[in-house]
């Protein structure tokens, strides 16, 4: 049956041109159709730039199909009634209601397939609304990734940033507590060489002491034995002079050790107190450097307290008084019992 009415349509050239382009346009549509179908299940590779492509294409094609299909059935009408005016003897009725009612029929399965165009064209114009929707959806989709990506890599620069500024912070630190632990051992080797020099000065302030109570029992002795040869008038000046240089030597040794002992005791408060925090200036107060107050205490002052012992004893060998001075040194103490009496004495003057 489809052979014999493709037959009787291609016995006119604009019917077979017309029917051959509705199958072309059909054919169009299916393929628009199902790769639509196929782009919404997901398992298709169709995009909507092909989808849209094929359907102007199959659009076009249905437009030309209709009007050739048209221009076909208008020629074929013409051609028709001129023969049926020319040759309306000859031609045999059967033949012409045969041909009447086969361009009917072709007419209306041409509306049907228009009909059918029209129905599947509207499809695909929704689906091509649902694809565009979707892309649209998914250039959305885009764009908010992107923006997020540009967010995490600001994110990322700034914690890097971040984590910059912290190690300088943390090098810093760390080389700020390395220089105060320098500072902290440099103060603490500064306060042990001044709690040295401290117990320095402590002994030779006892050895002053000693020597101070060792020049006040050589004046005694002088004393005594100015006054046994106070009979003698010739020895008299000798002995005045004597006296008057034992005087001189017990007053410069005593004044230091008296000026001393405060100075002495303002050291051992400030050692205890201070702790680390001595500085230079305080290891050149306890040193003595640039202080007056110790002037008068160092080796060169004992030495020479030790001299003018030293020249007393002489001067009083020389006036020959030494025997009666003996007689009376069993009433002056021994070195050791002097010792003893300054370190009993000594807590006394420093309060």
């Amino acid at each position: 049956m489809a052979k014999k009415e493709y037959f009787l349509c291609a016995e006119t050239s604009g019917a077979a041109r017309g029917w051959v382009s509705t199958l072309h346009a059909a054919q169009l549509v299916l393929k628009a159709h199902k790769e639509a179908v196929s782009s919404l299940g997901g398992t298709g590779s169709a995009k909507l730039g092909t989808v849209a492509a094929v359907v102007a294409a199959a659009n076009a094609t249905a437009k030309e199909a209709a009007k050739e299909v048209a221009a076909a059935m208008q020629g074929s009408s013409l051609k028709a009634k001129d023969s049926d005016a020319s040759h309306g003897g000859e031609m045999p009725m059967d033949a012409m209601s045969i041909m009447k009612e086969t361009l009917r029929v072709k007419d209306e399965e041409l509306h049907q397939v228009a009909k059918e165009m029209r129905a599947r064209e509207a499809t695909i114009k929704e689906l091509a609304e649902r694809l565009s929707e979707t892309a649209e959806a998914a250039e959305a989709a885009a764009s908010a990734a992107q923006i997020m990506d540009k967010e995490r890599k600001a994110v990322r620069t700034e914690i890097a940033k971040l984590r910059g500024e912290l190690e300088d912070k943390l090098r810093k630190s760390s080389l700020e507590l390395k220089a105060l632990k320098e500072r902290l051992s440099e103060a603490e080797r500064v306060r042990d060489e001044a709690l040295q020099e401290a117990s320095k000065w402590r002994t030779e302030l006892a050895k002053a002491r000693d020597q101070a109570v060792i020049m006040e029992a050589a004046l005694h002795r002088a004393e005594e034995a100015v006054r046994l040869a106070s009979s003698d008038n010739k020895t008299f000046p000798k002995c005045f002079q004597v006296r008057q240089t034992a005087d001189n030597c017990a007053k410069e040794t005593i004044r230091p050790q008296e000026e001393i002992l405060p100075d002495v005791y303002h050291l051992n408060t400030r050692s205890s107190e201070t702790g680390s925090h001595i500085q230079q200036d305080g290891l050149q107060e306890i040193t003595g450097v640039g202080n007056p107050s110790f002037g008068g205490i160092s080796e060169s002052g004992i030495h020479l307290q030790q001299n003018g012992l030293q020249e007393i004893t002489r001067d009083i060998d020389l006036l020959g008084l030494q025997n009666e001075g003996d007689e009376q040194s069993s009433s002056i103490p021994s070195e050791p019992q002097l010792k003893v009496d300054n370190e009993s004495i000594g807590p006394k003057q420093d309060m």
